[in-house]
């Protein structure tokens, strides 16, 4: 028997005779009307961690939350009345404290036993990437984001994909990991060169209409005036290819050129 928590209170008993099917996109909407609320209360109860003129307070994807706490005040209240409301706990053996500072790292927290400190040396594991407590990634990462990108790229060569089909796939599946990873840390220019050279091997296949070597650019855009924007930008620079904060790349085909570019789009006003 289940119940539903609402405002009048427990609802009354009802058999649970099903599920929602794995894949089934009411699951993860579920999910989101379950956690929005902590994230908006956390948004607004807050202080944050001050990065110059900016406060860091918090950032989800899907059950993977990162918090930035300025004392333990801030979080313990919410996270309690969170609990009491949904019958939900934090989990503690999986989540992590980093200290930023050396004041952090020497302030005895509430029962602190119960959670993983990270120190120097140690890594925390953030949406698939493993990060030191210095915020640097590892120094294999983007070794490893290339090996993955060919298996990955070994895989797709198996599917019988059109031109359109693979630039589109190129998108989703590989660029969008490029571009994850760079806001971690840009690739070196050689790194750079190899996922050019996998990309245009595979997206040319055994196609004659494209030329030997399929080249890469994009439709530069004028970087903001602001040097605000700017320092915010600097952080997605990919050695040379930048990516503004209006606009997403993506690969398109110039028939004129016959070449592959990486175009910019804006997506903003």
């Amino acid at each position: 028997e289940a119940h539903i928590i609402g405002r009048e209170g427990l609802s009354s008993p009802f058999m649970v005779e099903r599920g929602v099917r794995q894949g089934d996109p009411l699951s993860p909407l579920l999910y989101v009307l379950a956690f929005e609320p902590l994230l908006c209360t956390l948004e607004n109860r807050l202080k944050g961690i001050q990065i110059e003129q900016s406060f860091f307070r918090l950032s989800a994807y899907a059950d993977d939350l990162s918090v930035g706490v300025g004392s333990t005040e801030d979080w313990e209240a919410t996270f309690k009345q969170y609990e009491e409301a949904s019958n939900a706990s934090i989990n503690k053996n999986k989540t992590k404290l980093i200290p930023l500072t050396i004041i952090a790292d020497g302030t005895k927290l509430k029962d602190q036993e119960q959670f993983t400190k990270i120190g120097e040396g140690n890594t925390v594991r953030i949406l698939g990437y493993e990060v030191q407590a210095n915020g640097l990634p590892k120094r294999d990462m983007w070794t490893k984001i290339i090996k993955q990108m060919e298996k990955n790229l070994e895989r797709l060569s198996g599917r019988n994909l059109t031109f359109v089909g693979k630039i589109l796939m190129a998108n989703a599946l590989v660029l969008s990991k490029i571009w994850y990873g760079a806001y971690l840390a840009p690739p070196t220019g050689k790194q750079i060169a190899t996922i050019n050279e996998l990309l245009a091997r595979w997206i040319k296949g055994k196609s004659k209409m494209l030329p030997r070597w399929t080249t890469f650019q994009k439709a530069r855009k004028p970087w903001p005036e602001s040097p605000d924007n700017w320092k915010h930008a600097k952080s997605k620079i990919m050695h040379g290819l930048e990516k503004p904060d209006n606009g997403q790349f993506f690969l398109g085909h110039s028939g004129k050129e016959k070449d592959l570019r990486l175009f910019t789009r804006k997506t903003g006003n």
